[in-house]
């Protein structure tokens, strides 16, 4: 038996200015056993479930696609382009296979089909409704549907519906029509009227099959069309209309998605782009649905089913590319300064040194200098505050300093010649000097002078830490920590160069790989480890605390990199995502990868920075970078509920009525 749990995850929405960020969509893969990879019509029932149609009627649990072929269900029924889909939530699930009202019962897992022709289709007040040509009818599962009223012109065709308080709006392929107390309003003439929605500020928004969009508000039109002014439409094509929680307005069109705020101030356009995996996966848009929890899903042609999660509105997200200057260039964000202005700078392999404006949270070209460097890959950074000066470790081009002046200088090239010192892996302040890393030795240099030396000339000690080393910290007792691979970790006392044993680090951790250390303000020391999870070492009575997936406080046992929030808390990177830990409760809330963050895939180069200007929280990935407040990282576990979705005997999916006294109801519906 296999439990699926059906929810989605979503979190507090504070949309910040809609051109600000880009929109990451997660992409339902639709690859295996699909002929056509459409989502033409998507509904939610009341168990969380999506619905959705192609040529078949899929049903989305949150994990995996469930299909039903039309044709293999019942005699009669032809695997057709399935739209309209709507239902009660609970039971019966209404679609249109070309012009035929299909019936879908969830309890029993059968199909009906009624018999009945109709164009459009509408569950409203616990009742369906449809047209057919140029009538409505309400549907009787038992007999003769009701009438509910025929539009005087035979040559109407009715192509969408909407309930309002007291009447009917009847879109048509020549005008909107209003229905009440038995008589029709023509409210909107030679409109070939293709959608129809009525927001939360009770305004009339209409679709057009090729005009563009009509706003009805305090008495009056208005018109939004493509390159119609600061308020348009990405395309005049309308296909389908909805709103998300912050009351902006999500127009699907031909061509794209264009979200108008509710201020009707401000519009954004949303299309597919080759070089942006997180974007729409095709422009043609045919259905937008907003599910119960908030999240947006989207249906296009041939580009399946897509989501966006309200929660990554809590981050401001920085994709890559490499023909566009304000987005980031390069790959794997790692390493990351701030200089006195208030700009960022971001190490990155193979897109050289990124530059993020604080003040205006874009990015910044980059100077003539820098951007004709002859490196391509940044292992390390570090800002001279003194001389305003940044300092650039690569990989296999050794340690350069870019000057206040604009210059790009070369540093330690007489020291630094062979391949192993030129991967420079971490660059760290002491005492007026700076600490270099590097594959092939640590050394010291004199800001002043520039001049480099070996930082460490005792034997054991050099074979101790001779290698690649993983991770160094210098922690605030002015002992620098050293985790060679393969090796265990040493701890060195800087003011007598001597090594300091600790026989309970070499009990904890021995050789295991060390990806991270951090510190926090009582002096307590956290070491994320391979496998392990995240160690906590209290230097002051020498004990340890474990953090880790089994006892619930880590997403997994394989930490990246760890840092110390304002507020105390760890947060965590891991190759499934982030993980905020409050050290006292033991509680955790976790961002998920390309779920409820943008950010899709982390590895252990993938830097962590915590401005301490603003306690903004900047978080590389391998294809992007978030900016979040440490709030933005604690929404609020989400309730959800389980429900068994699959019944398996003998390693073959059982379905209901196959054996008799085995089940009576779909599985999902069992109460026991």
């Amino acid at each position: 038996m296999r439990l699926v749990l059906i929810y989605i995850l979503c979190g507090i929405c504070s949309i910040c200015s809609l051109s600000a960020k880009d929109f990451y969509f997660q992409h339902i893969p639709l690859d295996n056993g699909f002929t056509q990879s459409s989502a033409l019509s998507i509904y939610q029932d009341e168990k969380g479930a999506i619905w959705f149609g192609n040529d078949k009627l899929n049903m989305y649990d949150g994990s995996l696609v469930r299909s039903f072929r039309l044709s293999s269900c019942q005699e009669g029924l032809e695997d057709n382009n399935i739209h309209g889909i709507c239902g009660d939530g609970n039971t019966f699930v209404y679609m249109l296979a070309d012009d035929q009202l299909i019936r879908y019962n969830m309890r029993t897992e059968t199909f009906l089909l009624t018999g009945i022709r109709a164009h459009v289709l509408l569950y409203q007040n616990g009742a369906l409704y449809y047209a057919d040509q140029n009538k409505l009818f309400k549907y009787n599962p038992g007999g003769t549907p009701d009438r509910i009223c025929e539009l005087p012109d035979a040559t109407l065709t009715i192509r969408s519906l909407y309930w309002t308080d007291d009447s009917w709006l009847l879109g048509t392929n020549k005008g909107l029509y209003r229905f009440a107390d038995s008589s029709f309003q023509l409210l909107l003439a030679s409109e070939s009227i293709s959608s129809l929605y009525r927001d939360d500020r009770k305004r009339l928004w209409v679709g057009t099959q090729s005009d563009g969009i009509r706003l009805f508000q305090e008495g009056q039109w208005l018109s939004f069309q493509e390159k119609g002014g600061p308020i348009s439409v990405i395309n005049n094509q309308i296909r389908c209309i909805n709103q998300d929680l912050n009351g902006n307005i999500w127009i699907g069109t031909f061509n794209g998605i264009t979200i108008i705020a509710p201020s009707l101030d401000e519009c954004y356009h949303l299309s597919h782009k080759s070089d942006i995996p997180w974007s729409l996966q095709q422009s043609s848009i045919y259905a937008i649905c907003r599910d119960k929890q908030g999240g947006m899903w989207i249906g296009s042609y041939y580009g399946g089913l897509s989501y966006f999660n309200p929660n990554t509105e809590n981050y401001l997200f920085y994709g890559i590319s490499s023909q566009q200057q304000e987005k980031l260039d390069g790959f794997l964000f790692g390493n990351m300064v701030e200089d006195l202005q208030g700009d960022l700078f971001i190490a990155t392999e193979h897109g050289r040194l990124n530059g993020l404006d604080r003040h205006t949270g874009k990015v910044k070209p980059l100077a003539p200098a820098l951007a004709q460097a002859p490196f391509s890959t940044i292992k390390c950074l570090w800002y001279d505050v003194k001389k305003h000066s940044l300092y650039i470790g690569t990989f296999q081009h050794g340690l350069y300093c870019y000057t206040s002046s604009g210059r790009l200088e070369p540093v330690g090239e007489r020291e630094l010649t062979n391949a192993g010192q030129k991967i420079i892996t971490d660059l760290i302040p002491w005492n007026g000097r700076l600490i270099i890393v590097s594959q092939g030795g640590i050394y010291l240099m004199n800001p002043e002078t520039q001049g480099l030396s070996p930082l460490f000339s005792d034997a054991n000690l050099l074979e101790r830490i001779t290698g690649i080393i993983r991770t160094a910290h210098l922690d605030s007792q002015n002992r620098l920590w050293l985790t060679p691979a393969g090796k265990e970790v040493v701890c060195i006392q800087m003011d007598t160069q001597q090594v300091e044993e600790i026989p309970s680090v070499a009990d904890q951790i021995g050789k295991k790989p060390v990806f991270d250390i951090a510190e926090d303000k009582q002096g307590n020391l956290y070491f994320a480890i391979s496998g392990v999870g995240v160690l906590h070492y209290n230097p002051a009575d020498t004990s340890w605390i474990s953090y880790n997936r089994e006892q619930g406080e880590l997403l997994d046992n394989e930490p990246f990199k760890i840092a110390v929030t304002p507020t105390g808390r760890l947060l965590v990177t891991s190759i499934q995502g982030i993980t905020l830990l409050d050290k006292k409760s033991r509680k955790s809330a976790y961002t998920l990868l390309g779920l409820s963050s943008p950010l899709h895939r982390l590895n252990a180069n993938c830097g962590v920075y915590i401005s301490p200007k603003d306690s903004m929280i900047f978080i590389g990935g391998i294809e992007g970078m978030i900016a979040t407040k440490e709030a933005g990282l604690s929404a609020e576990e989400m309730p959800y509920t389980l429900f068994f979705n699959q019944l398996t005997l003998n390693n073959e999916s059982a379905m209901p009525f196959d054996n008799p006294g085995v089940s009576r109801e779909g599985i999902s519906y069992l109460s026991q």
